[in-house]
């Protein structure tokens, strides 16, 4: 898991999703990183959006961080 300050971060949920709505990235055991890829084929360059929920080292769920990142080719 993601470690911050010291405890680990379990990741509850990490999905992200192209501009039409599409889930394109699903985070699971062993795989929580997006490598830029959609189906085995580069991603196109454009703005995705992101939805990350975890629970902090104490137990304590956080509330859905939700954002975009910009894939740059």
């Amino acid at each position: 898991g993601l470690v911050l300050l010291g405890g680990e971060v379990e990741i509850i949920e990490f999905t992200i999703y192209n501009r039409w709505g599409q889930k394109v990235f699903e985070a699971e055991p062993g795989k929580t990183v997006w490598d830029g890829t959609v189906d085995g084929k580069e991603a196109p360059s454009d703005v995705y959006v992101f939805y990350l929920q975890y629970r902090l080292p104490n137990g304590a769920a956080q509330e859905p961080v939700k954002g975009e990142v910009t894939l740059l080719r």
